[in-house]
């Protein structure tokens, strides 16, 4: 037996709020298999000092977020040819004023040079990936 889903659709009329909505059975193809998972990572902080434990400043920040050309959490392609490293990587960036950039990707963190990275996105405040789809009931088969 097929599951329907029932969905609210509006016809006509110049405008959707002067046409007269009806519900009418459409059935569901494919189930996606993966979904886009999003998730907060903000765009950094204003404060231009990082105090200690009482609350004094330990520490000044640089004034600009910028540094060789990124900021933190762009999204790079890094070809790193020497070293422990050595291949290419993908992943998101946390800056530092002397080039020595620190990549995060799926498996590792390492430092990089500004030399070795191609900017793939600019950040947004937010980071996205693929997940695997939960299927809560046995009733879905995969498509």
């Amino acid at each position: 037996m097929e599951e329907v889903l029932r969905v609210l659709r509006c016809h006509g009329g110049a405008s959707q709020y002067r046409s007269r909505p009806r519900t009418e059975p459409w059935r569901i193809v494919r189930v996606p298999a993966q979904i886009l998972v999003v998730s907060s990572t903000g765009r950094g902080s204003y404060a231009r000092t990082t105090p200690d434990r009482f609350g004094f400043p330990r520490l000044q920040r640089p004034r600009g977020k910028f540094h060789h050309g990124y900021a933190t959490g762009d999204l790079v392609a890094a070809v790193v040819p020497k070293g422990k490293w050595v291949g290419k990587w993908v992943g998101r960036i946390a800056v530092r004023t002397s080039g020595q950039h620190r990549i995060t990707t799926l498996t590792s963190r390492f430092d990089v040079s500004h030399r070795n990275l191609r900017l793939l996105r600019r950040a947004d405040g937010y980071s996205y990936g693929f997940a695997d789809e939960i299927r809560l009931s046995g009733r879905h088969r995969p498509a």
